[in-house]
């Protein structure tokens, strides 16, 4: 079970044995921190791109800091993200309020429940679950930007959030930003 297991050192042995340039990792943060760290304790001096699951923040802090993490590209974390003026401010404020960087999920969780509101706001109901979800692309245009530390912009009618994902690589021990052709047109 990749959630359980510490130890990766036969299946990364086995994929470095094809001498990858990179490696395609993901899952939970901790368990993929340590096929990094693994990886390099066997020899491996290529990059990673990081699946979304995994958050280069806290595989940081799995492996005591970002040297493992060098040439990795993966979402950029949310207290390094300087593309999106909602996410500075919901760090520096959630670091105020709990003495701590909030994770992703948090501040996914605390979109979600912000659009929602204001989402019910538009409709004019706290029952009517269709009204409030036909006004979740109205409630994205007046949610404030410190409510929205995701930077979502609008809602298809799958009901799929879209934005321009930041992406961060890990350069001379620092995260620094991909700026996407998408998010310069901006």
């Amino acid at each position: 079970d990749y959630n359980k297991d510490t130890d990766f050192y036969s299946g990364v042995s086995r994929v470095l044995a094809a001498k990858p340039d990179v490696l395609f990792i993901g899952g939970a943060s901790e368990p993929t921190a340590l096929v990094v760290k693994q990886a390099r304790e066997l020899g491996f001096k290529g990059g990673f791109i990081v699946m979304d699951q995994a958050k280069l923040d806290e595989m940081a802090r799995v492996n005591g800091g970002l040297k493992l993490l060098e040439g990795a590209v993966g979402v950029m974390p949310l207290v390094y993200d300087v593309q999106r003026p909602g996410a500075q401010e919901y760090v520096k404020r959630f670091r105020a309020l709990y003495g701590k960087d909030p994770s992703s999920e948090i501040a996914y969780n605390y979109f979600g429940a912000h659009v929602v509101i204001e989402a019910m706001k538009h409709a004019g109901t706290v029952t009517d679950a269709r009204a409030i979800r036909a006004n979740i692309g109205e409630a994205l245009k007046t949610l404030p930007e410190h409510r929205n530390p995701i930077g979502y912009t609008d809602v298809d009618a799958t009901g799929s959030f879209g934005g321009i994902t930041p992406v961060g690589t890990v350069i001379n021990g620092k995260v620094e930003p991909v700026l996407s052709p998408a998010a310069t047109k901006q």
